[in-house]
């Protein structure tokens, strides 16, 4: 699952934790989730508080698609394949 982030322009805790829950969920049930297209803020709240490096977070939805483009917690990116 693909969770495009762009239009998001803040999130709190509940929201993060709404994310975390998300994914084990999709874990359970077989699959990954995957961010797409983080804001900067986002990005930081994803890096500071761990998230970003258990959930996988790409530049956009076509990057993942592509299998290009993948956030890393410092704020790079580098290529990768895609999710599946």
């Amino acid at each position: 699952m693909i969770l495009d982030l762009t239009g998001v322009t803040f999130c709190d805790s509940s929201g993060l934790n709404s994310l975390l829950r998300l994914r084990r969920r999709a874990q359970d049930g077989g699959g990954q989730l995957a961010l797409a297209a983080p804001s900067r803020q986002m990005m930081r709240l994803l890096t500071i508080t761990g998230a970003a490096s258990v959930i996988a977070i790409y530049t956009s939805v076509r990057a993942d698609i592509l299998g290009a483009r993948r956030h890393e917690s410092s704020g790079s990116c580098r290529t990768t394949r895609t999710m599946r």
